[in-house]
């Protein structure tokens, strides 16, 4: 009953927001140079740079402390 447009827009929406769609790694630990990556692509639309790899070889960025201030940065 619902318009070709209606129909669509769910499915579209459907797709979305969809975890299978969101989420690139389904994994249930994710290591410090994935969070290095998805941080560096998310907030600077760019590859990690030196002090983010840095943190990562340390394992210092599963810290919450450490990733909220690499955002502050």
């Amino acid at each position: 009953g619902s318009s070709f447009e209606d129909a669509v827009r769910a499915g579209v929406c459907g797709a979305l927001c969809s975890p299978h769609f969101l989420l690139v790694n389904r994994e249930p630990v994710v290591d410090d140079y994935e969070i290095a990556s998805r941080l560096s692509y998310f907030l600077w639309s760019s590859m990690p740079d030196e002090e983010l790899m840095r943190l990562a070889a340390e394992e210092k960025l599963r810290d919450p402390a450490v990733r909220r201030e690499q955002v502050v940065r």
